[in-house]
C-alpha cells in the first residue's frame, strides 16, 4: 500500500529474535530489499553486543552461521533509526520500524504511533504482551480512535494486528510443566487480574486437587515445604539394614552433609572412607592412689553395672572402660564418647568412695558371692519345707523342690521364687511358709 509498518517491540529477547526474522525473509524475497527497516532502542542496541559475546548460547541456527564465520548479528538490511525529528520530517516512503516501549505508552513507539495511525496506508504490529490501562492493550478492542493521556485524541484508520512472539508459555505448556513436576501447589503472578482468573479456573477444572492462588499485589503467600529428612546409608549400614533375620528398623551412625545438600549415614570408623572429612579418636585417662584390691572395686562395680568383666587382669566396664590397678595406682582409660565418659566418672567416683570411706569397704569385704549365698539360702528353705510338709525331692542343680500334701503336689521354684499347685488354698500356705522363712533370713522379702 505503500505506507509504513511500526512494530513496538521490548529491549530484550523478542526484539533480536524479530530481527533476525525479518533479516531472513528480506534475504529471501529480493522485492523487498528497497524497503528499509530501522531499528530504535538505545537498550536493545546494547543487548545485542551480550548476544555478539555469547552467541554460544543461541539457537542451533544461529550458533551454525558464526561457526561458517559468519557473524550473524551483523545485519544487511537493518540501520539504525534516523534521529527522531528527522525521521518525522522526511518523506522516507515505505518502510518496516522496530521502536521501544512495546506497549506504546512513551517514546518513539508512541511518537511514531501518533503520526502514523491516521494514515489507513500504515500498519502497526503489537509483538508482545500489553497490560491493561496501556495504549497497546486498548488497541485490542479495534477503537475508530484513541484518547492520550495527555488529552489528545488520536484517529486510528491504520490495519491494527496482534501477532505473539511472548516469551512467556501458554496454557499448554504450564499445564505439561505443572503435570511433570506433580507440583500440589500453584501461585500465579506477574500477569492481569482477569487473565490470571481465568488460568486459575482452568488449572482448577483440569487438576481438581491442585491448590492454586492468585495473590492481589503486595499480598503475603506462605509455603509450608516439609523438609527433606531422608539419607543415603553407605558402608556397612548397607548390610545391617538388608539383614532381614535381624528384624531391626533402627540403626545409630553418623549423619554427614555436604554442601550441595547430600546426606549419608555410616559408621564413625568409616568416615574417612566415604566422606572427604578427617576422623580422630580421643583416649582419656585418669590415675589416683587406691590402697585396695582391684577385687574390690570390681564387687563395687557391680552393684551399679551388669557388665564388669574381669580381661587380662584388668577390669572392663560396660565394654568401654578399662581399669588396671598397679602398684596401687589405679589407672582409669577409655575413648571419649558421651557414654564412655559417664561410665569412667561413675568408676572414678566409686574409687574415691571406697578410698575415703572404710565402712564402705567392710560392707563390700563382708559380702559373700551371690551364688554361694542362693545355694545356702536354698539349703536352709529346703530344710524349713522338709520340717513342715515332710519328705522332699530336690534337685539341687536346678534349685527345685517337690513333695505332696494328701495328694496334691507341689513344685517350688527358687530361682523364680515360683510355687505351682492345683490346689490354691495348699499354694498359699506353702508361699507364707517361704515367706516366713525368706524374712528370718533377709530384710526384705521377694515372695
Amino acid at each position: 500500500q505503500g505506507g509504513k509498518c511500526l512494530l513496538p517491540v521490548f529491549a530484550l529477547g523478542r526484539a533480536q529474535e524479530l530481527l533476525l526474522i525479518l533479516e531472513d525473509y528480506w534475504e529471501r524475497n529480493s522485492d523487498l530489499h528497497d524497503i528499509p527497516i530501522y531499528y530504535n532502542s538505545p537498550m536493545a542496541t546494547k543487548c545485542l553486543r551480550i548476544f555478539e559475546t555469547y552467541t554460544n548460547m543461541c539457537s542451533d541456527s544461529v550458533q551454525q552461521q558464526a561457526n561458517r564465520c559468519s557473524n550473524p548479528w551483523n545485519l544487511k538490511y537493518v540501520k539504525n533509526m534516523p534521529e527522531r525529528h528527522q525521521f518525522q520530517d522526511a518523506d522516507v516512503g515505505p518502510c518496516v520500524v522496530l521502536a521501544a516501549p512495546g506497549m506504546l505508552q512513551s517514546g518513539a513507539s508512541r511518537k511514531l504511533f501518533e503520526q502514523w495511525a491516521p494514515d489507513k496506508r500504515n500498519g502497526i504490529i503489537v509483538s508482545g504482551y500489553s497490560v491493561s490501562g496501556t495504549l497497546a492493550h486498548d488497541l485490542k478492542s479495534e477503537p475508530e480512535s484513541v484518547t492520550l493521556n495527555d488529552g489528545l485524541k488520536v484517529p486510528v484508520r491504520a490495519t491494527i494486528k496482534f501477532i505473539s512472539f511472548s516469551a512467556h508459555s501458554d496454557y499448554n505448556q504450564t499445564s505439561d510443566f505443572i503435570k511433570r513436576l506433580k507440583a500440589n501447589v500453584v501461585v500465579l503472578m506477574h500477569g492481569e487480574e482477569h487473565e490470571m482468573a481465568r488460568m486459575r479456573a482452568k488449572l482448577r477444572s483440569e487438576y481438581p486437587e491442585l491448590n492454586v492462588c492468585a495473590p492481589q499485589n503486595c499480598q503475603t503467600v506462605a509455603l509450608r515445604v516439609p523438609p527433606d529428612r531422608t539419607a543415603e546409608a553407605v558402608g556397612s549400614l548397607v548390610e545391617e539394614l538388608a539383614d532381614a533375620k535381624r528384624g531391626r528398623t533402627e540403626v545409630s551412625g553418623v549423619l554427614v552433609e555436604d554442601p550441595t545438600g547430600t546426606r549419608v549415614l555410616l559408621r564413625p570408623e568409616e568416615l574417612t572412607t566415604y566422606t572427604t572429612l578427617s576422623a580422630c579418636s580421643v583416649q582419656q585417662c585418669q590415675r589416683f592412689a587406691f590402697p585396695h584390691s582391684l577385687a574390690l572395686l570390681g564387687r563395687a562395680l557391680r552393684e551399679t553395672y551388669d557388665e564388669v568383666e574381669v580381661v587380662d587382669g584388668c577390669l572392663s566396664v560396660c565394654d568401654c572402660v578399662r581399669v588396671k590397678l598397679t602398684r596401687q595406682m589405679l589407672c582409669i582409660t577409655w575413648d571419649a564418647s558421651p557414654v564412655s565418659d559417664l561410665v569412667a566418672d561413675s568408676v572414678a567416683l566409686a574409687a574415691v568412695e571406697l578410698t575415703r570411706s572404710p565402712p564402705a569397704v567392710q560392707a563390700l569385704l563382708g559380702q559373700e558371692d551371690m551364688a554361694a549365698k542362693e545355694a545356702r539360702l536354698f539349703r536352709v528353705l529346703c530344710t524349713y519345707l522338709q520340717q513342715e510338709f515332710g519328705r522332699l525331692d530336690i534337685d539341687e542343680d536346678a534349685q527345685r523342690a517337690c513333695f505332696e500334701v494328701d495328694g496334691s503336689r507341689v513344685e517350688v521354684d527358687f530361682p523364680s521364687r515360683g510355687v505351682s499347685c492345683e490346689l490354691e488354698t495348699l499354694r498359699e500356705r506353702v508361699r507364707t511358709c517361704l515367706r516366713r522363712c525368706e524374712t528370718a533370713l533377709r530384710p526384705v522379702a521377694p515372695f
